[in-house]
Formats: structure tokens, C-alpha cells, sequence
């Protein structure tokens, strides 16, 4: 998932995470630094 800032990673993570009680449990990874430039996200077509 991408988000914005740290505030739109929480709201998310709460609405998605802890308000259903159907997760158990979830890892978060953070990268830092720059991984990839641009703006294109790469996404999969389900047609």
C-alpha cells in the first residue's frame, strides 16, 4: 500500500487492522531511503 505521510499509514492501518478483529497479526517494512524514483506504480489487471 502507499500513503502519503505517517498519519495516513495509521488511519489506514487502524480502519483496516484493528477495527475488524479478522487480523490477527501484521508486519510493517519502511524503507528510508530511495528505492525507486517516479511515479508509476506497477499494478496487476484483473480482467
Amino acid at each position: 500500500m502507499l500513503v502519503k505521510n505517517m498519519e495516513q499509514y495509521t488511519h489506514l492501518t487502524r480502519e483496516l487492522f484493528f477495527e475488524g478483529n479478522n487480523v490477527n497479526r501484521f508486519k510493517t517494512l519502511v524503507s528510508m531511503s530511495t528505492v525507486k524514483s517516479g511515479l508509476f506504480v506497477p499494478t496487476i489487471s484483473r480482467d
